[in-house]
């Protein structure tokens, strides 16, 4: 008899594909009128979950799909065809990716299809990149997506706007971390830190969706990687994380400028881009307090932008390896040149 490998959870408290029973039994003891199956292949385990019939195989017809799969990775999943109006499929987008006073934020979005006409009437299934940050535009946009009104309101975790059909998953971390985990001795890369991110804040949005009863079939992602294999290279990423989107029975989609084709993916864009002008806001008014002023500081990443907020920063704290502040610009681009010379030029 084949040894089972995979372990296909259809109802548990996280429904999804695992590869160990004790993964399978964590999620179906105790719960309700769990149904699950154990299955020698993934693509029995896939069938199962999408509610098709299983067929039995004899040992080679299995080897031959194995190899064919191993062969095509998660490419050949890339076939199927989404209704950008249906229920079935998650959005996500980042922004941000260490520059001097921004974050980095990743969301991913849930559209329910009944509400799209509502979504585009308020313009948010438009490219984020069409408004920018921290214009009137993006802030009207964002405030009638989230309901934020400060960056405190942000916390990493999941939300909901039920008036509009809306659930997002919030994942962020500040530009001072996200360089510290840069510039570590094992040299976590930008890809790595954001696939890693990205897995979090859709695992978040999957699971809560469960408890509603919504089941996902497909993750689109805005695609970051800078790599011809997304897939693969993705896969590689969190492959160390306790919960994968890539094993969850979910197909996973990279796509360059996924925003302009996905209302949800420009969902999630929209929201991302508006935290981070909530963001903006929350720094300005933090210096402007303490008698500063970077209400000129357009907070991007060209030289003379930088170099003006750093001699701000300076102005008023006296230093900028400031005990208080210093963890929020090292490691960046510009942090060492400034401590040096005082002045901003880029690292080679």
């Amino acid at each position: 008899m084949a040894k089972k490998k995979y372990y296909a959870v259809k109802v548990g408290m996280t429904p999804g594909i695992y590869e160990s029973w004790a993964e399978c039994e964590n999620n179906v003891k105790g719960y309700p009128k769990a149904e699950y199956k154990g299955f020698a292949t993934l693509e029995e385990a896939k069938q199962y979950m999408d509610g098709e019939s299983v067929p039995t195989q004899d040992k080679d017809t299995r080897t031959k799909q194995d190899n064919k799969s191993s062969k095509l990775g998660r490419s050949d999943n890339m076939e199927r065809v989404i209704d950008i109006n249906n229920a079935s499929y998650i959005g996500q987008d980042e922004v941000g990716k260490g520059e001097p006073f921004r974050r980095i934020i990743v969301v991913a979005a849930y559209l329910d299809g009944n509400h799209m006409d509502e979504f585009k009437e308020i313009g948010a299934t438009n490219d984020s990149k069409n408004y920018g940050l921290d214009t009137d535009k993006c802030i009207k946009i964002g405030k009638e997506l989230t309901d934020f009104t400060h960056f405190t309101d942000c916390k990493n975790g999941v939300y909901k706007n039920v008036k509009l059909g809306l659930t997002y998953s919030v994942y962020s971390i500040d530009n001072g971390y996200y360089n510290e985990l840069h510039d570590k001795t094992d040299k976590l890369s930008a890809d790595k830190i954001l696939a890693i991110m990205h897995n979090r804040a859709g695992y978040n949005l999957c699971n809560n969706l469960i408890k509603d009863e919504i089941r996902i079939k497909d993750v689109i992602i805005d695609n970051f990687i800078s790599s011809s294999n997304a897939d693969k290279n993705y896969a590689k990423y969190v492959a160390k994380e306790k919960y994968r989107l890539d094993i969850s029975g979910v197909t996973m989609h990279y796509e360059t400028k996924s925003e302009k084709k996905y209302p949800a993916v420009a969902v999630a864009a929209n929201i991302a881009n508006y935290i981070e002008a909530l963001y903006v806001s929350y720094v300005r008014d933090s210096i402007r307090d303490k008698g500063g002023d970077l209400d000129a500081h357009g907070f991007s990443n060209g030289i003379d932008d930088v170099q003006y907020a750093f001699d701000e920063i300076v102005r008023i704290y006296g230093s900028l390896d400031n005990p208080d502040i210093e963890e929020e610009f090292k490691h960046t681009v510009y942090y060492e040149n400034y401590l040096k010379c005082g002045k901003v030029s880029q690292r080679s």
